[in-house]
């Protein structure tokens, strides 16, 4: 099991540690932002390309099983958002397994941007039993087989304080990744009502989410568990159709299309919040980064922090690099344009677009287990 300590990683970033990096100065003992918090326990399935997994078990009961007494299951997504579908544009690709070219049909251009903060008309607000895990199911938001999908969230009136946490679990960019070598979760089974009710006993005992530690700064926060299906980070834009073996898979790599659907809702959820946490670990570390100002710019009267776990904005390759935009459309933040050529690069802009008292860190391991 990795654990980590916000306040020693803080104390190595100030120190010029290289175990992470937080561009402010490490937190007092009066923060109540600095407390040891253990990271979610690792499912061994997950592919070499992304070491931290989704936080328990895949396999989800019997549909015909009867929830948990506290897991409360809300069925009125609210009146879906009218969205007209974008244009259809055809890109050229390569099929990686027989190295015929073949077309990938995508629902947007290349590159498409969304407007920062434009998530588009408010929905209805979440109301949900307190302090019970509740799955909220959207029609607006889908993974990577097309179905909807939705999010947990354990709502309290303890305070104004909100925790975003984007759960984990590889990524593809293309036939053979998505559906031969299966390097990310939940991309053909999808992820729903059903999958919800196998993590949410395992989510009761993740400390980010415990509300009898005393020692958790966070334990009096509202919580919103952002699920992972649609294998790109949760920072897409885009529906591909993949040829592989002359059989066509229409994929949605639609994972920062389905936050700004779940914004719509969260917003008016919580119209007083005065400090948001954006925090994920591996690939939803990586959208905890990519989705930051995402989230700031819904909610611009409160503090908004982020912690991304296992997610370091290292550069790929260029071949590398081209695949993930050309699949995903990936939303990096729209100031940020030098980020379009060097990932890196979001980390001082960050440290401009967020200065203090906000904070944020990445965290990055030597070992795990």
């Amino acid at each position: 099991m990795r654990s980590y300590s916000f306040a020693l990683f803080a104390l190595l970033a100030s120190c010029g540690g290289s175990t992470s990096l937080n561009t402010t100065p490490p937190p007092d003992a009066s923060d109540e932002g600095a407390a040891d918090v253990a990271a979610p326990p690792e499912d061994r399935e997950t592919p070499p390309e992304d070491r931290a997994a989704p936080i328990v078990d895949r396999v989800s009961p019997p549909e015909d099983t009867a929830p948990p007494p506290d897991v409360v299951v809300e069925f009125d997504a609210g009146p879906p958002v009218d969205v007209a579908p974008p244009p259809m544009d055809v890109l050229p690709a390569m099929d990686v397994v027989t190295g015929r070219d073949v077309t990938v049909t995508t629902d947007v251009s290349t590159d498409a941007p969304i407007t920062a903060g434009d998530i588009g008309p408010l929905g209805m607000p979440i109301t949900a039993p307190n302090e019970q895990w509740t799955w909220v199911p959207f029609t607006d938001a889908r993974c990577a087989n097309g179905q909807p999908t939705g999010i947990g969230v354990n709502l309290t009136n303890r305070s104004r304080r909100v925790v975003f946490f984007f759960n984990g679990g590889g990524a593809c960019w293309d036939a053979l990744t998505c559906y031969v070598l299966n390097t990310a979760v939940n991309i053909s089974s999808g992820y729903g009502e059903a999958s919800f009710r196998g993590e949410s006993a395992n989510l009761r005992g993740f400390f980010l989410f415990d509300r009898t530690n005393a020692n958790n700064p966070w334990r009096d926060a509202s919580f919103v568990y952002v699920p992972y299906c649609t294998g790109d980070i949760h920072g897409g834009d885009r529906v591909v159709t993949y040829e592989l073996g002359g059989q066509r898979r229409e994929t949605s790599h639609v994972g920062y299309r389905n936050v700004s659907a779940y914004l719509r809702r969260l917003v008016p959820t919580f119209p007083m919040a005065d400090r948001v946490l954006v925090t994920g670990a591996s690939a939803g570390g990586y959208g905890a980064s990519i989705n930051w100002e995402h989230i700031a710019d819904a909610f611009p009267r409160a503090r908004v922090d982020m912690i991304d776990d296992s997610g370091p904005p290292l550069q790929p390759s260029a071949s590398q690099w081209n695949s993930w935009r050309t699949s995903w459309n990936l939303q990096l933040p729209p100031g940020c344009t030098s980020c379009a050529t060097d990932l890196g690069s979001i980390i001082p802009y960050y440290a401009r677009r967020f200065p203090p008292p906000a904070r944020f860190a990445w965290l990055s391991y030597t070992q795990d287990s």
